[in-house]
């Protein structure tokens, strides 16, 4: 499975069932109930800018997602990125920063490049030690997500999963999930397929979870 694939599998499969505003809502609001389900500490939920725009302006969208949190997931820390895409001019994505940045919301960039993800996405820097030192040095965190790194072919499976690498070069790293519609997974289930294979031992997997929180909550205290 491609990013193409994908795409058009979300388009075909989920938006034709949830469409316009309404349908939109629906998913964000089942985003918030599954992550009360999964009991999940920190949220982090990538919106573009379109998406924010939606209800004619960005403090009732904020003013919307906020509510949904308080309803469904109240203690958990919610950090929101902004996704600019690849063929956005510049020009664009500084405008689009200026009007977003004094609402102190948004958390994380997501600089989107059809099939590179930004580096701290691309599990291609385990090819490289002299990328995993620069992000061990420079503290540059790798948000990973296995299952979807797996399905889309990027990794071969969970055993030889390449955060087993980043771990020992001392990279810091979290694991997620990624388009859970998409791909079926939570953030339970990518700590215990990492476990059942044999790539990483339960210390370590507590000791990523730990950091993962710490993030948050570091995240959490800038906005």
């Amino acid at each position: 499975m491609s990013l193409e694939d994908m795409q058009l599998w979300f388009e075909e499969e989920i938006k034709s069932s949830c469409r316009g505003m309404e349908g939109y809502l629906l998913r964000l609001e089942g985003a918030f109930a599954r992550a009360a389900e999964e009991h999940i500490k920190v949220l982090c939920m990538e919106f573009g800018y379109g998406e924010l725009i939606q209800l004619g302006n960005i403090q009732d969208f904020i003013r919307l997602t906020e509510a949904l949190r308080k309803k469904y997931c109240p203690d958990t820390i919610f950090c929101p990125e902004l996704a600019i895409g690849w063929e956005c001019p510049a020009e664009e994505a500084l405008r689009q920063l200026e009007e977003l940045l004094p609402y102190h919301w948004i958390c994380s960039l997501d600089l989107c490049n059809r099939e590179l993800a930004q580096p701290v996405k691309n599990i291609a820097a385990a090819a490289s030690p002299q990328t995993m030192y620069f992000l061990k040095d420079n503290h540059i965190c790798l948000n990973l997500c296995p299952t979807s790194n797996i399905m889309l072919g990027r990794s071969g499976d969970y055993k030889t999963y390449p955060i087993r690498l980043f771990y020992d070069y001392g990279v810091p790293v979290t694991i997620n999930t990624d388009d859970m519609l998409i791909f079926n997974s939570s953030v339970s289930r990518e700590y215990r397929m990492l476990y059942d294979s044999g790539c990483m031992k339960p210390e370590e997997l507590d000791t990523i979870r730990q950091f993962g929180l710490r993030k948050g909550l570091r995240m959490n205290l800038l906005i």
